[in-house]
């Protein structure tokens, strides 16, 4: 997830620089990115799954985003004195670095549905981060539609007396650390290009996980020894994580987070949870009782009354100083 605030909605936020669609379209297309990324989430979180036993979570985690920071290495030099975003970026990544490995120990206990509805929690956490934040409510249509979606991920995890393991403490955990991280790069969003936040993003993930690895189970290089003997799949896996899950995903939520409310965002990144059960399901083999596909059926539903009821909330413009260039 990864990979959503309402703090963008609520609090001055400076004007992208070019507008090429008028703004309705500008924010149904940003609609659409946000919307990709969950569908990438959700097979990655299926993927984790699949690898759980030929690597290791840190491990696993650590490529996940050293895979794309080595890719964009030759922005990450060109932007690393850029200004207060660029560290905030890097604070960013780190908390989404230890978000996405609770989340992969976590499914060493629960089933990836689970693990996933659990994390979407935090589309209840990011208006509430908001309000407390900016002393400030969003609009009245969200916030009811929230709420439903809180009932969504409740009847998901299969209704109040559904049982609870470490990983679903992990899981909600993360769903924590993923609102911080929503809420920071919904205000970061307008000052860089999507490449130059998940670079910068993907620096501080690698080095909080680079620490964990070194705290639990020694060096990542040590940990890579082993990587040569691993079977075509698993490295098609871990490529998928770092490019797929990973640094396409997470330029499709910057760039969409460019054109979306945080609230907003926020609701639409609660399709993970679907995408990742439906997945699990046609993969993997983990059927939805009547319970969870009753909560599949309201967060869809409650996505579409948040859609329906109007143009979604966008950022205020500004005359606050912005950097970067354009995506």
């Amino acid at each position: 997830m990864g990979c959503p605030v309402v703090l963008a909605s609520v609090l001055p936020a400076a004007r992208p620089r070019i507008r090429r669609w008028p703004a309705k379209s500008t924010t149904w297309l940003g609609f659409g990115a946000v919307l990709s990324a969950t569908v990438l989430w959700g097979y990655a979180n299926v993927v984790m799954r699949l690898l759980d036993g030929p690597v290791t979570p840190g491990l696993l985690m650590w490529l996940r985003f050293f895979i794309p920071l080595a890719a964009l290495s030759p922005v990450l030099v060109r932007v690393r004195g850029a200004g207060a975003w660029f560290w905030g970026a890097v604070g960013a990544g780190a908390v989404l670095g230890l978000a996405t490995y609770a989340q992969a120990v976590a499914l060493e206990t629960i089933p990836v549905d689970q693990m996933a509805f659990v994390s979407a929690l935090y589309v209840v956490f990011t208006p509430m981060a908001g309000a407390v934040l900016a002393r400030l409510w969003p609009p009245w249509t969200l916030m009811v539609a929230t709420v439903a979606a809180l009932l969504g991920v409740v009847l998901l995890m299969g209704g109040l007396g559904g049982g609870i393991y470490v990983g679903t403490w992990l899981s909600l955990a993360s769903a924590g650390a993923i609102t911080i991280q929503i809420v920071a790069l919904s205000r970061l969003a307008v000052r860089a290009s999507p490449l130059q936040l998940t670079a910068a993003e993907s620096l501080g993930a690698v080095l909080v996980l680079t620490a964990v690895l070194a705290v639990r189970a020694g060096s990542a290089l040590s940990m890579l020894q082993g990587s040569p003997g691993w079977p075509a799949g698993v490295w098609a896996g871990v490529l998928y994580l770092a490019l797929g899950g990973g640094l396409l995903a997470f330029v499709l939520q910057a760039w969409g987070q460019r054109r979306l409310s945080a609230a907003a965002a926020a609701l639409v990144f609660n399709t993970e949870a679907v995408w990742s059960a439906l997945l699990a399901w046609l993969i993997l083999g983990e059927t939805l009782s009547g319970w969870q596909m009753a909560g599949a059926a309201l967060t869809v539903g409650t996505l579409t009354m948040a859609v329906l009821a109007g143009p979604l909330p966008r950022h205020r413009p500004s005359s606050a100083p912005r950097t970067g260039a354009p995506p």
